[in-house]
């Protein structure tokens, strides 16, 4: 998952720039039917952008995974005690996605329900609402896709 720019980021209460960044989260079952599900979505961090000072058109050069990503990273790699999961990425963050399983047999992936959510926040305050859009892509719209790429509004 790649957040490599925005454009025009205003705070909503106050109509000046702030100190924009960019979080992505993975969501199980985003797009499932909550009525008739006995589970809850799940939400995992995955990674922010770094922030870059005052800007409104900010272009993101780097990215972080979260803590639980890290802890994830530790699970999934065959290493030895000396091995350092890598904090810092480049602008392109990786997560691993589990296959959906429904009554022992696993669900295709244009079927999936889970979603990968893209935040964009201000910086401006911890104390004013400060994420100003969010994009939501559905793990299943990505089957079969090499990737999307443009500005998305938000």
């Amino acid at each position: 998952i790649e957040v490599k720019e925005g454009r025009h980021i205003l705070t909503r209460e106050l109509g000046i720039p702030g100190i924009p960044y960019a979080t992505v989260s993975y969501v199980s079952e985003y797009f499932g039917d909550r009525a008739r599900s006995d589970k809850l979505p799940f939400h995992y961090d995955v990674g922010y952008t770094e922030t870059l000072g005052v800007t409104s058109h900010p272009v993101w050069k780097q990215s972080y995974l979260s803590e639980e990503t890290l802890r994830l990273w530790l699970l999934l790699q065959n290493h030895d005690e000396n091995s350092v999961p890598p904090r810092k990425s480049s602008i392109a963050l990786t997560y691993p996605v589990l296959q959906q399983i429904k009554k022992s047999s696993t669900i295709p992936w244009e079927n999936s329900t889970d979603a990968f959510i893209i935040q964009i926040h201000t910086g401006i305050s911890h104390f004013l609402d400060d994420v100003i859009g969010e994009v939501v892509i559905g793990v299943g719209a990505l089957s079969g896709h090499v990737g999307f790429e443009g500005w998305i509004p938000l």
